[in-house]
């Protein structure tokens, strides 16, 4: 098993040891996306709307979290992460708005 190790760059200290993924998950991963995409295509435009509400509102529920790792993990100052998922989760409201 071989793993990737993320550090935070301010002060080198190890944030996680992730397992990397192989080629052969790759493989697979690619052809259930494929799999699926004849399901996706069926929804209409308010089930795929729906979709994104979802993700949006799950990103909403851990804001504060991901906003910590991305000041921990990119050595960004906790304003500018709080400015990047604000900024994300803007798109995201454009994108739910529009269906």
């Amino acid at each position: 098993m071989s793993l990737l190790k993320t550090f935070n760059p301010t002060t080198g200290s190890l944030l996680a040891e992730l397992e990397k993924t192989t080629s052969e998950q790759i493989d697979l991963i690619v052809k259930k996306s494929h799999q699926a995409l004849p399901n996706w295509r069926r929804l209409s435009v308010r089930e795929r709307g729906d979709c994104i509400l979802k993700g949006y509102e799950n990103i909403l529920a851990h804001r504060a979290e991901m906003e910590k790792l991305i000041h921990e993990e990119m050595g960004k100052t906790l304003t500018e992460a709080e400015r990047e998922v604000s900024y994300y989760c803007g798109n995201l409201q454009n994108l739910i708005e529009e269906v």
